[in-house]
């Protein structure tokens, strides 16, 4: 199973959700962040921050990926690429939607 823990959006509280159904909509990629090793091989500590980054690569996946986070009632946190200092604009514990990809 690929599951995870989000933020829920009403209470803040995290919850298991189920990825895979989302993964499989998507022509982006999909990363689960850990608590001890950030994004998958980049060996950046996470310090709060989001729970999942989602790389869209076209606006259906965005769309994909609002549909999820209401479907679930994930706290989601929508970007352009990363902040100046180099961290992701993101909630701790959310759905991080990076856009920078998507040819507009």
């Amino acid at each position: 199973m690929f599951t995870t823990k989000l933020r829920r959006a009403t209470d803040k509280q995290f919850v298991q959700v189920q990825l895979a159904g989302l993964a499989m909509l998507i022509r982006g990629q999909l990363q689960l962040v850990s608590a001890s090793s950030g994004p998958e091989g980049s060996g950046v500590k996470n310090q709060g921050g989001p729970a999942v980054i989602v790389n869209c690569v076209s606006l259906q996946d965005a769309q994909e990926c609002m549909a999820f986070a209401a479907r679930n009632g994930v706290l989601i946190s929508v970007f352009n690429g990363k902040s100046e200092d180099g961290t992701l604009p993101a909630y701790d514990g959310c759905m991080a939607v990076d856009l920078s990809a998507v040819k507009f």
